[in-house]
């Protein structure tokens, strides 16, 4: 297992119009660390769902999306991206239990596992679904020590447990459905498509 990144770069020198040299760093060697990198994906905020649509990309050799509606596409199967990783949910707070949870409250310190996904309390949210929008979707929840790759087709979207064809008010064919422990069953038995470790997440993404 290589438990390190290396980013290459090439050093490119050239002289701008008013004589001065400009250098652009293109070729220094930066590595990384695979428990960084794995730990890391716990803290994205935003950039989380390109994490996602780009696994997705490279894993089964899909194309960008040139419409805003949807993330890839498969010859002529439009594909759109959604996953959320495993936090197991937080007690109430009181006075009692305050100083605890506020230690405790970091992400990395809840992360639930696969083998544990039946017991913990925890809610992926699979938010902003317009099945009218796409084909195919591959969904999943990223667990402490795998990745679980469901996929499902843009009409079975309205069976899933506990979907909500109305996400935001007057927001017409949008909509969610939460992951549980109360349902991961299903999704494993009725959308199971792969299961990948972290390891080979990290071994995928170098890949040019």
């Amino acid at each position: 297992m290589h438990n390190k990144l290396t980013e290459k770069k090439e050093i490119m020198m050239y002289t701008t119009q008013n004589g001065q040299m400009k250098v652009d760093t293109l070729d220094k060697k930066k590595e990384y660390n695979f428990d960084d990198f794995k730990r890391g994906i716990f803290n994205l905020r935003t950039n989380f769902g390109e994490l996602a649509q780009i696994m997705i990309k490279k894993k089964y050799g899909f194309q960008n999306s040139n419409d805003k509606y949807y993330d890839l596409y498969d010859n002529d199967k439009r594909i759109e991206v959604k996953f959320s990783r495993a936090i197991e949910k937080e007690p109430p707070m009181n006075e009692k239990n305050a100083i605890e949870l506020c230690v405790k409250a970091s992400k990395l310190n809840r992360i639930v596992s696969s083998n544990e996904a039946t017991q913990k309390k925890f809610d992926c949210n699979i938010q902003q679904v317009k099945p009218k929008e796409f084909d195919i979707l591959y969904y999943g929840v990223f667990f402490e020590d795998c990745i679980e790759i469901f996929i499902a087709e843009s009409s079975q979207i309205s069976q899933m447990p506990l979907f909500c064809s109305v996400q935001h008010k007057n927001n017409v064919g949008e909509g969610q459905f939460h992951i549980k422990r109360t349902n991961i069953t299903y999704h494993r038995e009725k959308h199971k498509c792969e299961i990948i470790t972290y390891e080979e997440l990290f071994e995928l993404l170098k890949k040019e």
